[in-house]
C-alpha cells in the first residue's frame, strides 16, 4: 500500500498521529483480551456485513441475468442491472469495510469462530466467481469501476485490483 504523502502534514504531526494510532491499537488489544463480549460483538458485526454483501451481490446477479435474458446480445448502459454507483457503494465499499475490519482483527489477534471463518471463505469464493461477471458487463458497456489509484488499497483487497 502506498504510504501517505508526508509533505501533507505539518512537522511532527505525522509522528503524533502514528503515536496516537499505536496507543489506541494497544488499548483496544488490551480491552479485547479482557472482555469476550466485545469480541462477540465484533463477530456479529462481521456476520452482518457478510449478509449485506451477499444480499447485494445476489440482487445484482439476478438483475444481470434478467437483463441478459431480455436481450442477450446488448451491453449498453441502459441494459445494465444496476448503476456503477450501486456496485461501488453497495458491494465494493462494503467489501472494503469488511476487509479493513478483518485486517484490524487479525493484527489484534482476534480469533473468529470456525463457522464465521467458513462463512468468510464462502463469501470470498462466491464474490471471486461472480464479481468479474458484473464488472465485465460494465466494461463492455463502456464504464469502469476500478479506482484511479488501486495502489491506495491493500493487496489483499483483490476486488480493487484487476
Amino acid at each position: 500500500m502506498r504510504p501517505w504523502p508526508q509533505d501533507e502534514f505539518a512537522p511532527g504531526e505525522l509522528a503524533r498521529l502514528i503515536a496516537v494510532a499505536q496507543e489506541s491499537k494497544g488499548r483496544l488489544h488490551a480491552l479485547l483480551q479482557r472482555d469476550g463480549e466485545i469480541t462477540a460483538c465484533l463477530e456479529a458485526g462481521v456476520l452482518g456485513v457478510l449478509s449485506q454483501i451477499e444480499t447485494n451481490l445476489d440482487k445484482m446477479l439476478k438483475r444481470l441475468e434478467r437483463s441478459r435474458k431480455r436481450d442477450p446480445g446488448r451491453t449498453s448502459m441502459a441494459d445494465l442491472p444496476t448503476s456503477s454507483y450501486d456496485i461501488e457503494h453497495d458491494l465494493l465499499y462494503t467489501c472494503d469495510r469488511l476487509g479493513y475490519a478483518l485486517s484490524l482483527m487479525d493484527s489484534l489477534g482476534v480469533h473468529l469462530s470456525k463457522d464465521t471463518e467458513r462463512k468468510i471463505a464462502d463469501y470470498r469464493d462466491k464474490l471471486g466467481r461472480h464479481l468479474p461477471r458484473l464488472l465485465d458487463a460494465f466494461e463492455a458497456a463502456g464504464d469502469s469501476l476500478y479506482p484511479e489509484a488501486p495502489e491506495l488499497f491493500p493487496k489483499s483487497f483483490w476486488w480493487r485490483h484487476r
